[in-house]
């Protein structure tokens, strides 16, 4: 098992790395995955940090299941 950096999400245990600084409110991003609670606590712990308001919801897209971020003002 790898060690997570500070930045990248791994909700599933597969690595997924999304450059917050390029979302800008109004945008959203699909995360692929089952594990939903970790992948909200992650991504929350992230914009947190960062001072990135968001809104998760549970979606699909384009048939699978995950995780939907907006970033909103």
């Amino acid at each position: 098992m790898s060690v997570r950096k500070v930045d990248h999400i791994n909700p599933d245990g597969v690595t997924i790395i999304i450059d917050w600084s390029l979302l800008l409110p109004g945008m959203s991003v699909f995360v692929p995955c089952l594990n939903f609670e970790r992948g909200k606590k992650q991504i929350t712990d992230i914009t947190g940090r960062q001072r990135i308001t968001t809104d998760i919801k549970i979606t699909t897209h384009e048939g699978a299941l995950g995780l939907r971020v907006w970033r909103i003002i």
